[in-house]
């Protein structure tokens, strides 16, 4: 009897233990870097006149370059050259997935720079038979603006009157005669000198926009 108090009475006495095991692992990535992603250059064309070539990363080799010439606000919100606070990595469309592989950027580059906290450069061209319009954006990642440039050139116009005036010189017996025959005038054709698409539209763009960008 007396061994099956003690028995009973370490069985009461001992307190359950409960072991909680975490299933799952939470990684939080963070790049140091500032970080620019550089979009396809998108185009609309409604010329058959204008030539409207271009290679649609031409955006990303300039950025490439002409980011040095962005501005960055330091501690004591003075704007200095970028190059003195952080370094800037430039991805592109073939690019983009090393470094952040969680987002398809072809489907909605703003949405993946949102989510992943780095700049985004978009370039829109306009084509027609008067002008070529070339639009660069520079957005934070919450999708504010930083900076904006256009470049544009026009397209040279000749009018060509359509009317021959007719000269006939006769002589008499009255002496020489000129007779100037003047017909209707027609209405003038119309000689398009057509600009073309060519690198320094988006080389010109791309200074403007990053000469024009300030960073905090």
């Amino acid at each position: 009897m007396l061994f099956l108090y003690f028995l009973l009475t370490f069985a009461l006495g001992q307190e359950s233990e409960v072991v909680v095991e975490a299933d799952e692992t939470m990684i939080v990535e963070a790049h140091s870097d500032l970080e620019l992603y550089v979009a396809p250059i998108t185009m609309e064309v409604h010329s058959t006149e204008v030539e409207a070539i271009i290679n649609k990363q031409s955006t990303f080799r300039y950025a490439s370059t002409y980011w040095r010439n962005a501005k960055f606000k330091n501690e004591r919100g003075i704007y200095d050259p970028v190059t003195m606070h952080s370094d800037v990595k430039v991805y592109n469309i073939d690019t983009i997935e090393y470094a952040w592989d969680n987002c398809n950027y072809k489907r909605d580059a703003k949405k993946c720079a949102y989510l992943n906290n780095h700049m985004l450069l978009e370039t829109h061209i306009t084509v027609d038979d008067h002008q070529i319009v070339v639009n660069m954006i520079l957005y934070r990642s919450d999708l504010t603006v930083i900076s904006a440039s256009t470049y544009t050139s026009q397209s040279k116009i000749r009018w060509i009157r359509q009317q021959e005036q007719t000269v006939v010189m006769q002589s008499g017996m009255m002496g020489n005669q000129t007779i100037v025959h003047t017909p209707k005038e027609e209405l003038p054709l119309k000689w398009l000198i057509p600009t073309n698409l060519m690198e320094k539209h988006i080389s010109q763009a791309a200074i403007r926009i990053f000469a024009g960008a300030k960073l905090n």
